[in-house]
Parts: structure tokens; C-alpha cells; sequence
């Protein structure tokens, strides 16, 4: 029973880090939160930038093939379009090695942003503007010109309904009118994910079978956009999923027998973590070093977040604590420490739902 609970929260787990919608706040906005660091580039090197934050400080970030740079126009080529006098973000900032470089607007001023997120009250397509309810109980104003993104399965604000949760940052103009840089939602796709084992791999085919957890068998095809995903990177196509398999599947619901897999996450069930305590609820509060969270069974658990402790989501938003908001969704395991505290392991985060 204790090695079925186990797996039960390993795959929960795993599903929650595959299924989790957009991010909420969005990465230009994010001043201040100890996981990124602001500043303007002072020195590029073969292999490493160097950025002077606005207190003066100067850190230097080496980069390698994984490191990812980016602009508001999308995908950058790399260190060498990084410049002496951009602004930017680096992620994660308490880390050698740069993962994201951010380049930023030359006119971006961090003391003029917000974020937050709210649930959409009323749109005014001709007035390029949209009021929400926020999540701290007051209501917000925004505008919206050329330069706002729509980002999570939105096109636009006209695709804007009554009643949608979306994240936003925004930053004051001229007037001290705020006008959205980013709004964030959750992808309107409905998909359809299982969990369970595999059972059976047709490569001439290009499909495999899933007995999932109730017992139900599916058939999923696979095609070239259906994306691996494993612990150690050792998944990369059907050829390397193996009978025996704990797996998820996430796959949209086309109403026939057999489902396209769009992501497939895969391993062994022996190397499923083992934890103390599982639990999954609501982040009702955020600390320095840990944070509570309410079940649906209204039990309240406090869980201590160190070094080892595990952030997981779809987008990568959140990478630590810093990153974490009340409201938002979470499965987490964790082990009993020496003082009988609650330690997380593994945090997979799902940003807040309707």
C-alpha cells in the first residue's frame, strides 16, 4: 500500500509540473525576487557577461549551451547579440551559470512596473482597456496599446471573457494611467492526461498502450511534435520508452480510441522519490524559508524549503520560493527533518485556478 501511495504522488507530481498553465507573472515585471537579477551589461566576455545592478553591484554569469537568451521580439542567437549597455534579466541570479538572459526595452524602468493577477470583470475593445477583480480584493485598470503581449491561448483582448484569470504586467506612463506590457492565461485547450503503466511499444505503428491507475487501457499515437520528457533526459522518442514504464500522458481529447500524445513523461518506478508526507492544496502564505499550504480536506501543512528542495513548472517561472505566490497551486513531497519539521523535496507548482 505504502509503495502504491508513493507512486500515486510521484505521478501526481509529475502530471502537475506537465499540465501547469502559463505563468502568471511575467518575467519582465519581476523586480527584486532573490532567484532573478536586474541590470545593465558592462562587460561580455567569450563564455560570460558581467551586469552592474542598479545598488552598484557587479555580477558576473557564465553561459553555456543550454543557456537561453531572449528579447521582446522572441529568441535571441546568443552572447554574441548581448551588448555593453543593455539592460537585462538574468535567472537564476544565485547561480554561476545564467539559464535565461532577458534583454530589456532601452527605456525600461523597474521602479515603474507591477504585477499581480485578478479575474477579468469587463472589456473595452474600443477603448483598449479591461478591468479585473484582484486577487487582494480591489479592483485594477489597465490599458492596452501595440506593445502589450498576449501570451497562454490568447489572441488578443478581444478574446478577453468575463470571468477569465489572467496574470498582467504593467507599468505606469506619463499619465499614471497603467498600461499592460504582458497578460498571461492559462491555455483554453481542454486536454485529457493519464497516468499509469506501459504496456505495449509499436514502433512500425508509432503508438504504445497505457494501462492506467484504474485500470483502463489507452492507445496513443505519436507523431513529431509529441515531446519526451525524463528525469535524466535519457527519453527522447518512442524507441525509448520501455514496457514496464511509469508514464503521463497528456494528449488532447479527439473522442476517438486513440488519443495523439502531445507530451510523455516516462521512468522507472524505482526511481520514484520516497517521501515522508504528501500533500496537495492551495499556498495560503510565503516566508523566507517556508510555506503553508490548505488541502481540500482543509488540513494545514507548513513545509521548510533548503538547498535541495525541487521547484517544478511547465513554463520554468518558478524556480524557487521567491517565485512562489499565495493562491497558487501544489503538490509536494517532503521528508521529516531531525526536529521533526517538514522539509520539501519536490514542489510542482500550478499557477492559481479559477
Amino acid at each position: 500500500m505504502k509503495k502504491r501511495s508513493i507512486l500515486s504522488l510521484a505521478l501526481a507530481v509529475l502530471m502537475s509540473a506537465l499540465v501547469v498553465g502559463q505563468t502568471f507573472a511575467a518575467t519582465e515585471a519581476s523586480v527584486g525576487e532573490n532567484r532573478r537579477l536586474y541590470g545593465e551589461v558592462v562587460a561580455v566576455g567569450e563564455d560570460s557577461l558581467t551586469i552592474r545592478t542598479p545598488t552598484g553591484e557587479e555580477q558576473t554569469f557564465l553561459v553555456d549551451g543550454a543557456t537561453r537568451f531572449r528579447s521582446k521580439e522572441g529568441e535571441l542567437s546568443g552572447l554574441d547579440a548581448i551588448q555593453v549597455g543593455m539592460k537585462v534579466f538574468v535567472l537564476p541570479a544565485d547561480s554561476d551559470v545564467a539559464r535565461i538572459v532577458l534583454v530589456l526595452p532601452d527605456d525600461f524602468d523597474p521602479g515603474r512596473w507591477s504585477k499581480g493577477s485578478g479575474t477579468v470583470v469587463s472589456v473595452d475593445a474600443a477603448a483598449g482597456s479591461l478591468t479585473l477583480a484582484t486577487d487582494g480584493g480591489g479592483e485594477i485598470s489597465l490599458l492596452v496599446d501595440e506593445n502589450t503581449r498576449f501570451v497562454g491561448g490568447i489572441a488578443g483582448l478581444e478574446a478577453l471573457e468575463t470571468g477569465l484569470r489572467i496574470g498582467y504586467a504593467a507599468r505606469e506612463d506619463e499619465n499614471g494611467n497603467l498600461v499592460a506590457g504582458v497578460l498571461a492565461a492559462r491555455p483554453q485547450e481542454k486536454v485529457r492526461p493519464a497516468r499509469g503503466t506501459v504496456m505495449t511499444v509499436s514502433l512500425e505503428n508509432g503508438t504504445f498502450t497505457l494501462q492506467t491507475v484504474s485500470g483502463e487501457e489507452k492507445i496513443y499515437q505519436v507523431n513529431e511534435n509529441t515531446r519526451f520528457r525524463s528525469k535524466d533526459g535519457s527519453l527522447a522518442g518512442l524507441a525509448d520508452l520501455q514496457v514496464g514504464m511509469v508514464a503521463i500522458v497528456v494528449a488532447a481529447d479527439a473522442g476517438g480510441e486513440t488519443a495523439t500524445a502531445q507530451v510523455i513523461a516516462a521512468g522507472n518506478p524505482e526511481d520514484m522519490p520516497s517521501f515522508d508526507q504528501r500533500a496537495r492544496g492551495q499556498v495560503t502564505s510565503v516566508n523566507d524559508r517556508s510555506f503553508t499550504l490548505v488541502t481540500a480536506q482543509e488540513e494545514t501543512f507548513t513545509f521548510v524549503v533548503d538547498e535541495s528542495t525541487r521547484f517544478l513548472s511547465a513554463s520554468g517561472a518558478v524556480q524557487g520560493l521567491a517565485d512562489l505566490q499565495s493562491g497558487d497551486r501544489v503538490v509536494v513531497g517532503a521528508q521529516e527533518g531531525d526536529g521533526g519539521e517538514l522539509i520539501a523535496r519536490l514542489v510542482a507548482v500550478n499557477p492559481s485556478n479559477p
